[in-house]
């Protein structure tokens, strides 16, 4: 093909995903035949149980003006009519997919449940997707509900309202994005994360997404943190997120609860919990390794200890899942004014 300099160019093999046994290896050389990028295995998150991700990706930008030349070799020196494949030369033409694991959710009314979504992000686009429910099911509330630029994989929490009737829901997940200044919109599939051999994980389609409410309507402790989000964590320090008790709740021993992070992540950590009449302060705090710019979101769980009947022992018991709270790591000493507002408000 001929090309230009400074242009960038996408070489992509499709070939195991087709089934074929071609184990590809793609080299593109320049005019003058020196070679300017090579690509062997390449692992495409959307296919499944593929075991061997033998197809080959490559982005390069082109040195020089002239007529360039793309190779195409097995790596096993195999042959033959079964050995298909198809090439794709073009421009980088920046795309993404969404699955949301797991396929199904299990959830009783007044319930908040995790959800993870993973971003399949393609020829290099890694801006923000805003996720949102929409069909049946519209009324499940989505918290931390985005999945920030250059990341792959979101933990957000879906929140069935008290008054939900119990029955089986199909929604439709929605990922909205921009590209190249256009609005995207892509619909999740739903997938569960199946390890292999112990170790290698897949996401395996199962569609559609479902989400069965059941049971009778269950009481969480219906918290909202009073920061404006998200919340700001400097680096080697911490931030406080306040969550303002309603009164129905106030007769609640919230004190004696138990709070922990759900997988949170590296060097985010959980403080003392303090409770007072009408408010509780969750301290989280960031350690100094971490690199401004990182975000995520927090989710709380709230466990109780209970004691077994004729015993002295206590059992750990679940007590609810707190809706996301998105987070922002950033540099030392910053200070987010935004987090005290919604004190001085309320004072």
């Amino acid at each position: 093909f001929t090309g230009k300099k400074g242009e960038e160019i996408v070489l992509e093999v499709t070939a195991r995903r087709l089934g074929s046994p071609v184990d590809s290896l793609i080299r593109l050389l320049a005019p003058d035949g020196e070679q300017v990028a090579m690509g062997d295995d390449w692992e495409d998150k959307g296919v499944g149980w593929l075991t061997h991700h033998a197809d080959s990706y490559v982005r390069a930008v082109l040195p020089q003006d002239g007529e360039y030349r793309v190779e195409v070799r097995d790596m096993q020196q195999g042959g033959g009519k079964e050995y298909i494949y198809r090439l794709r030369i073009s421009r980088p033409l920046p795309d993404f997919q969404l699955r949301v694991v797991p396929s199904c959710l299990n959830a009783q009314p007044g319930t908040t449940v995790p959800v993870d979504v993973y971003a399949l992000r393609k020829d290099g686009f890694d801006g923000e997707i805003r996720l949102r429910i929409a069909g049946a099911g519209d009324d499940l509330r989505l918290s931390g509900n985005r999945i920030p630029a250059g990341q792959e994989r979101v933990r957000m929490t879906l929140t069935v309202p008290p008054s939900h009737s119990p029955g089986l829901l199909r929604p439709r997940l929605l990922g909205e994005a921009e590209i190249a200044g256009s609005p995207v919109v892509r619909q999740a599939a739903a997938a569960d994360d199946s390890m292999q051999a112990f170790f290698y994980r897949h996401l395996v389609t199962a569609d559609p997404w479902t989400v069965s409410v059941g049971g009778r309507s269950r009481f969480t402790p219906a918290l909202t943190p009073a920061n404006e989000l998200p919340i700001q964590l400097p680096v080697g320090g911490a931030a406080a997120v306040r969550f303002w008790l309603p009164r129905f709740a106030r007769g609640i021993n919230i004190a004696a609860l138990q709070w922990e992070l759900l997988e949170p992540a590296e060097g985010v950590s959980l403080g003392k919990v303090s409770v007072s009449q009408d408010r509780i302060l969750v301290p989280v705090q960031a350690a100094a390794e971490l690199t401004p710019g990182l975000k995520g979101n927090l989710i709380l769980q709230l466990f109780s200890e209970q004691k077994r009947p004729n015993s002295n022992q206590s059992v750990k018991v679940f007590v609810g899942i707190l809706p996301a709270v998105p987070f922002e790591v950033v540099p030392a000493g910053e200070t987010a004014e935004s987090s005290a507002a919604g004190d001085r408000s309320r004072s």
